[in-house]
């Protein structure tokens, strides 16, 4: 497209006169808001939409009923002995007052405790500014 051609394009293709009015910069911005939110909305519904989706079919868990804190209703590691379990829980009882439930007991891999410390000694060796 040369000059000329640009020149004759309506006006009313979204763009404004060279010295538009009050009038004509409002209605300009409430229609681009309007589109903006109306592309918001959009994308609102459709995430809302595939949250459903996949509500509905994520595999259903199975509900453990026991005491808050009960080593039982403890999903653990296969190499973690019940006695260690038994000791976790009541530690945590001893150091918890409201109820609660433990969710898992996941040992560390061998070998990142000491990677871990030495990031926490690093770490703190920084002064914050």
């Amino acid at each position: 497209m040369n000059a000329t051609s640009l020149m004759t394009l309506p006006r009313h293709l979204g763009m404004l006169p060279d010295y538009p009015g009050f009038g004509e910069s409002l209605v300009f911005q409430m229609t681009g808001l309007l589109v903006v939110f109306t592309a918001l909305g959009m994308i609102w519904l459709c995430l809302t939409l595939v949250g459903q989706y996949f509500k509905r079919t994520a595999p259903v868990a199975t509900k453990v009923q026991g005491a808050p804190g009960e080593a039982a209703a403890t999903p653990a590691a296969p190499d973690i002995s019940p006695e260690l379990i038994a000791v976790i829980a009541a530690s945590i009882q001893g150091m918890i007052d409201t109820p609660h439930r433990i969710q898992a007991i996941v040992p560390v891999r061998s070998g990142q405790d000491w990677a871990q410390e030495g990031r926490r000694r690093i770490f703190s060796s920084h002064t914050v500014r």
